[in-house]
């Protein structure tokens, strides 16, 4: 997976491209959490951008960083679809 960012007032011009799969699991927390925190990704994208990990571990990185945590209704549209989703499978 690539990212691309872009801070005006820091990086006139410039892309970061990361090539996710070579950063350290404490750097991609880290940028996960950061991401999360200023707005810039929701839960759903976190829990997704760090790969293996359960909800609990999600919710307990970005609370290490200082991810404030809330559940609005993209959140809880995402898992009514999962839910139904799966009912039709199951």
């Amino acid at each position: 997976m690539q990212i691309t960012l872009v801070n005006s007032a820091d990086l006139t011009g410039i892309h970061l491209q990361v090539e996710w799969e070579r950063l350290s699991t404490a750097i991609t927390e880290r940028l996960v959490a950061e991401l999360y925190k200023t707005d810039l990704i929701t839960f759903q994208q976190a829990h997704g951008l760090l790969k293996n990990r359960s909800w609990q571990e999600t919710v307990t990185i970005l609370k290490r960083y200082g991810g404030e945590l809330y559940y609005d209704q993209d959140d809880c549209q995402a898992d009514l679809e999962t839910l139904f989703s799966l009912k039709q499978v199951g």
